[in-house]
């Protein structure tokens, strides 16, 4: 995809806009000048706004794309016909995310989500990456600290 073809998606429009604000605040700190840690600071805080917002993008972009199936065989084995869209939450290092995707169910059987397995994604709501940051700052502090410090670098 070319970048003439991204800036036209529309589930890119919040990333692009996104970025022509921290530009535009860039821009601003030129005309008054602001010591580099506030810069580094501002960066680092709409850096993450963006990165959720590329995410977000992507993911919207891959449900748009899922096509309906007739029918999905589970790890079981049984079949699933039913087909309905459903949506799930997901928090990530960059924030917090909508998950949008088909699952496919039968009576009396969970649903069986496709695009979850594509993207490896976890039973709970907390991606692997943000798993995995928690542990290590639990391993260095109390949980209460590690929730803190996830808290406060997710947005």
């Amino acid at each position: 995809m070319q970048w003439h073809e991204l800036e036209a998606a529309p589930e890119y429009q919040p990333a692009w806009q996104e970025l022509k604000e921290i530009i535009g605040q860039l821009q601003e700190f030129e005309r008054s000048p602001r010591e580099h840690g506030q810069i580094e600071q501002h960066l680092m805080v709409r850096s993450h706004a963006l990165m959720r917002a590329l995410m977000q993008a992507h993911l919207d972009r891959l449900a748009k794309q899922e096509e309906k199936q007739d029918r999905v065989i589970a790890a079981s084995g049984t079949v699933r016909r039913q087909a309905r869209e459903r949506c799930r939450s997901l928090m990530t290092l960059f924030g917090e995310v909508r998950v949008h995707r088909l699952g496919y169910s039968d009576r009396r059987t969970d649903s069986v989500f496709p695009l979850d397995a594509q993207l490896n994604l976890p039973s709970q709501q907390y991606s692997h990456g943000l798993q995995e940051r928690l542990g290590e700052v639990v391993a260095d502090a109390s949980f209460e600290a590690a929730v803190a410090h996830i808290t406060h670098h997710t947005g």
